[in-house]
């Protein structure tokens, strides 16, 4: 969660170079970590599906994070694709 919580200054309108430069550092890790998450995603979930088929029991709370993951991963992206286009926006109006 921290990741996540890192990239909340891409929600800001009063973004000054710093904040841009930090921006693209976290839209690169994104690109670089999408296929290892995509990876990572897929076999957890496979995993709790077989639990589920051979009835073992699995805390309701920790079903519900793995049915998030990739929800909260596509919105992650999203976010930073929509913080992206703000900020050429903003670099654009300020050169």
């Amino acid at each position: 969660m921290g990741f996540i919580q890192s990239t909340d200054v891409c929600q800001t309108k009063d973004l000054d170079l710093d904040d841009v430069n930090n921006m693209m550092k976290v839209l690169e890790k994104l690109r670089v970590m999408e296929a290892e998450i995509h990876m990572k995603i897929a076999p957890i979930q496979d995993t709790y599906h077989m639990l589920a088929k051979y009835n073992v029991h699995v805390k309701s709370e920790e079903l519900e994070n793995v049915e998030q993951l990739q929800t909260k991963w596509d919105r992650l992206k999203e976010q930073s694709a929509k913080s992206m286009g703000m900020n050429a926006a903003w670099l654009q109006g300020c050169c």
